[in-house]
């Protein structure tokens, strides 16, 4: 790959018995590219067998795309993709997230930040959060934190190096996720005025990165 120089689109192919779909955009698939920013796609469906022929048309035309030859592209694999993790190279969503926290913070601080807004001739949009994961999903989340500590503790009863905590790539039961945020619902009793505490469990404190 020479400096300077990106491919930049996202075509994505999605082929089932009865249909296939072909997206062709700028949206990655994270959270980002899915709920939080301003993207633009075109999302080309097929019935079979009624499209198949104009199918099949789409795919030989992306097919130096949808299936490069050359010095600096690779199919992702599973073994290639922990390879990458391996590297640092695919930051998970969680120290994506990180990361720009990080980068605002530090604009605030320099007063770049406050300085920007103050010029800003834009105003500003709320978009809604991403929907919340299905609780059996997050159950299945919780239980992999559960076994990564119970390993790790049972690692350092028998004096060995505990093995890291597995990056969501989702492999042999790992889900390919990274939750933002949890959120708790109070009951009515509970209030301003009203003494108690709320605890978050470990493991959601974990999951959420904590």
């Amino acid at each position: 790959r020479i400096p300077g120089h990106t491919f930049h689109p996202k075509i994505y192919f999605f082929e089932w018995n009865d249909c296939a779909e072909i997206i062709i955009g700028s949206s990655n698939l994270t959270e980002g590219g899915f709920f939080r920013n301003y993207e633009s796609c075109a999302r080309i469906a097929y019935d079979f067998p009624a499209d198949l022929k104009a199918c099949t048309s789409a795919q030989a035309e992306l097919s130096r795309f949808l299936q490069p030859a050359g010095p600096i592209t690779y199919s992702l694999t599973e073994t290639f993709l922990e390879q990458l993790v391996a590297r640092n190279a695919i930051p998970t969503e969680t120290e994506a997230r990180k990361n720009r926290d990080i980068g605002l913070t530090v604009r605030l601080k320099s007063g770049a930040g406050k300085q920007a807004a103050e010029k800003s001739l834009f105003g500003t949009e709320y978009i809604d959060l991403p929907p919340p994961l299905p609780a059996d999903l997050l159950e299945g989340l919780i239980q992999n934190v559960r076994r990564r500590r119970q390993e790790t503790h049972q690692a350092r009863k028998k004096k060995t190096k505990p093995s890291s905590a597995q990056p969501p790539i989702g492999t042999k039961g790992e889900y390919p996720l990274s939750p933002a945020a949890f959120y708790m619902t109070l009951p009515t009793l509970q209030g301003e005025n009203i003494p108690g505490e709320a605890r978050i469990p470990l493991e959601a404190v974990e999951l959420a990165g904590g």
